[in-house]
């Protein structure tokens, strides 16, 4: 069995290197893929994750995903995943959230997912304040905006989100071609080196949002690979009067984020991507990772609503279940 999967990993790995070098053949991959039918019968799906195994350095495509475009680097999942399947990467209840005019904020931004299907959502008349320290990728979102024509919804910040503004900081780049996403403020070892670092200026959220002069944020994305309860300190003002709706944030369950979130009252979820529900967080275990959303006391109403759930008899505010399978599972 292994010397077979060996044997089909080198097949599409000579078929990915063939279609890098040949564009209508790259063209007829990418739409073969978008259709699950071909992509599990010819099991296309390993080529494409294969460009992640032959390259050794960014190549950048530009994804089509319908009401905006994405520039990507296939040589890492993150790019072959928008680019090849279609996958905006985000959590299905993402666009569910957003209004026409809200105002959004991507912390930790990477090639864009959240915050371009943020822009495609909130449409001309809302903003979304998107923040990346790593360079190369601060060029990539750029592009993207310009791709776009976003220019008036999409702020772009080479800043770090922090506890503190104006101080200078490491970060620390990820060393693996494949996976950017660990690059961290936080050197916490995963693909990190002491010496592959750059410097970045910080900022707060709470400066950051009064220099843009927005005082209410329906959505802030939080993905910093373990940073994330210095974004959360940095947000106190935000957080205390309840001016952002939803929160998602990439965190491990117990730790100092999660507690300072529901310090400041709000209310969480381990979202479950698979089985598209919400789980209380009081249910999961703690050393649990993942993606967790969060309401404000105001907003769980509209969650409900959002996913379109009804409340279970004699329920209270954050014990709700679902009518469609589609909607995810808020049940206590």
């Amino acid at each position: 069995m292994t010397n077979l999967r060996a044997l089909a990993l080198a097949v599409a790995d000579v078929a990915a290197r063939a279609a890098l070098r040949a564009p209508l053949l790259e063209r007829a991959l990418v739409t073969a893929c978008h259709s699950p039918t071909l992509r599990s019968g010819l099991r296309l799906g390993a080529i494409a994750v294969g460009y992640t195994r032959v390259l050794s350095r960014p190549e950048l495509r530009v994804a089509n995903l319908g009401k905006y475009q994405l520039q990507v680097n296939v040589s890492e999942e993150l790019g072959t995943a928008p680019f090849f399947f279609g996958d905006s990467g985000t959590l299905w209840l993402t666009a569910l959230l957003l209004r026409p005019g809200d105002n959004c904020v991507d912390a930790g931004a990477n090639m864009g997912h959240y915050t371009f299907l943020m822009a495609s959502e909130v449409g001309p008349s809302g903003r979304v304040l998107a923040f990346e320290a790593n360079p190369t990728f601060v060029e990539i979102l750029a592009g993207t905006i310009a791709l776009n024509h976003y220019e008036s919804r999409v702020s772009l910040h080479a800043l770090a989100l922090w506890e503190q503004s104006n101080q200078e900081k490491s970060f620390y780049l990820s060393v693996n071609s494949a996976n950017s996403g660990t690059s961290s403020l936080i050197n916490h070892g995963a693909y990190l080196r002491p010496d592959n670092k750059v410097t970045v200026n910080t900022i707060t959220l709470d400066d950051a949002a009064a220099n843009a002069g927005v005082g209410h944020f329906r959505l802030v994305k939080i993905d910093v690979e373990r940073a994330e309860e210095f974004v959360i300190a940095g947000a106190r003002g935000l957080l205390s009067n309840h001016q952002i709706d939803f929160l998602i944030v990439e965190l491990v369950a117990g730790t100092a984020t999660q507690r300072l979130l529901l310090a400041h009252g709000y209310v969480g979820w381990l979202a479950n991507p698979n089985r598209k529900e919400l789980i209380p967080i009081a249910s999961v275990p703690e050393g649990t990772f993942g993606d967790f959303v969060f309401a404000s006391p105001r907003a769980i109403g509209e969650l409900q609503q959002a996913l379109d759930v009804e409340e279970k008899p004699n329920s209270n505010a954050t014990s709700v279940s679902t009518r469609a399978a589609r909607s995810g599972d808020l049940s206590a």
